[in-house]
């Protein structure tokens, strides 16, 4: 029953990748027709095409990154690339690449980050990724004029993250295998959007770090992520940045 349930999501996931990857290439593929037969285009219209296909270029390359990043963990050869890193102005960075997103669905952003916090010890861009795929994941949920709140504190050596929505919330029976690579939350016949990739790699690379992260919902009233992860970095330090993690 576990390998053919492992072979579904396998089957899900390929299906999920394929929807993922065709969606921005016809978009780019439409849009560099359309500006290749048009030489008389209007500057501000090409302008706004040539946006558009590079952010659809850009959603390629992430989900190709995280296709590379799972692939390096399962094999254990993801290695950290530790150094001290300012976690406000990381989290500032990936709030502001989100706000576009938050603001055309009238989404409230509320930020609580103390600018005293301590240096982590940690991989910036993983621990970038991290934040960025719990707020993607919050903003995708939350409804129209819902509200997504970040939190961080100092908990002795630990910084503790929260990231809250007020979504739909999560059936009990998935809260147990939602950080599972593929898995995905039905609700009826509807499947989550996604590749099912984000949180399978969040609790991956927040385990690199030694860290912790789980999740609390209730229906109708939405989700907090909690991750816990020390200020001084995974178990060994800068040493556990040169050995393989898997």
């Amino acid at each position: 029953t576990k390998e053919r349930e492992i072979d579904q999501m396998k089957t899900d996931f390929v299906s999920a990748v394929s929807h993922e990857l065709r969606t921005p290439m016809t978009s780019i593929k439409g849009f560099v027709r359309t500006i290749m037969q048009d030489p008389g285009m209007a500057r501000n219209v090409r302008e706004r095409f040539l946006t558009i296909i590079d952010e659809e270029a850009e959603r390629l390359t992430q989900l190709i990154e995280s296709i590379l990043e799972m692939g390096s963990i399962e094999s254990g050869r993801a290695v950290l690339d530790l150094a001290p890193v300012e976690l406000p102005r990381l989290i500032e960075s990936v709030a502001a690449s989100l706000l576009p997103f938050m603001l055309n669905k009238n989404v409230e952003f509320v930020s609580n980050v103390p600018e005293d916090l301590p240096l982590v010890l940690g991989d910036s861009k993983r621990l970038y990724t991290i934040v960025c795929n719990l707020l993607e994941n919050a903003a995708k949920f939350t409804p129209e004029r819902g509200r997504i709140t970040l939190g961080v504190a100092l908990e002795n050596d630990d910084i503790v993250l929260q990231v809250a929505d007020t979504g739909p919330g999560i059936p009990a029976e998935h809260l147990d295998r939602l950080f599972e690579r593929f898995y995905q939350v039905r609700r009826g016949s509807v499947k989550a959007p996604g590749a099912g990739l984000g949180l399978f790699l969040v609790r991956e690379m927040v385990t690199l770090h030694g860290g912790t992260v789980c999740v609390e919902s209730e229906l109708g009233r939405g989700a907090t992520f909690t991750v816990r992860l020390p200020v001084h970095g995974p178990e060994g330090g800068a040493e556990g940045s040169k050995g393989d993690a898997g």
